[in-house]
């Protein structure tokens, strides 16, 4: 049974949360390329970029925050390593799960 979970999970196509998330903040999907990565996030840093929106803090934070996604969405390894922290933490729940 264990080989055959194994094999369910290395075929999932599980996506980490935080991912999703910085793929929904710059507006892409997955299979889109760098180059509309890249547009999506230039948009987004003009239009909220802090020199163009002074005093308004709360453009600063999501101005870090598209930075976080685009640095992490342009570097394949990165996204490999968060995807495979988040298939651990759920094989680790799922373990602790059947025990109970």
């Amino acid at each position: 049974m264990r080989d055959g979970m194994e094999t369910v999970w290395a075929r999932a196509e599980l996506e980490s949360p935080r991912i999703r998330h910085y793929r929904e903040i710059l507006r892409v999907r997955p299979e889109d390329s760098e180059s509309v990565l890249k547009r999506n996030y230039r948009k987004l840093a003009l239009a909220l970029h802090p020199d163009r929106n002074p005093g308004r803090t709360e453009t600063h934070k999501v101005f870090a925050e598209i930075a976080v996604a685009y640095e992490t969405l342009s570097d394949p390894l990165r996204i490999e390593e968060l995807n495979k922290e988040f298939r651990e933490s759920l094989r680790s729940r799922i373990r602790v799960g059947n025990r109970v």
